[in-house]
């Protein structure tokens, strides 16, 4: 009958189920960059709170809360590994194409000759930065 009378005891830890469903879902998702990080500091941050209210609510849901604040941590690591390993990644493949394009002589362009409307005739100016060719256009 006490039960009945104290509502609480039907209410469960949103906020530290919550943290570790996004912590777990931090973990899973880890390698895409921005995501699995903003995941996890969700999570981490939820679990936190789920801890706290479950000091309120006589331990309801500190297991969660732990959960949450564990997968969380783990997450902001893995996803922190794998930025990194995205950004070395990306590095690598820009040097491969730069080396290719210098290898092969193909960092020319055709630049259509615009002063003189009434002659249709194109260039070839060979660029070998892109800088350079980039401020061509924008300048």
């Amino acid at each position: 009958m006490d039960n009945e009378l104290n509502g609480n005891n039907n209410q469960s830890n949103t906020m530290a189920i919550a943290g570790m469903i996004l912590g777990i879902l931090s973990i899973v998702f880890c390698w895409i960059p921005l995501l699995g990080l903003v995941l996890a500091i969700i999570g981490l941050i939820l679990g936190v709170k789920g801890l706290n209210n479950a000091k309120q609510m006589e331990g309801k849901g500190k297991g969660f809360g732990i959960a949450g604040i564990s997968c969380g941590s783990v997450g902001i690591v893995l996803s922190i590994i794998y930025t990194i390993f995205w950004l070395f990644f990306a590095l690598i493949i820009n040097e491969t194409v730069n080396a290719y394009n210098t290898y092969t002589n193909r960092n020319y362009i055709y630049d259509y000759n615009y002063n003189n409307l009434f002659n249709s005739s194109y260039n070839y100016n060979y660029k070998s930065d892109v800088n350079s060719i980039l401020n061509s256009y924008i300048y």
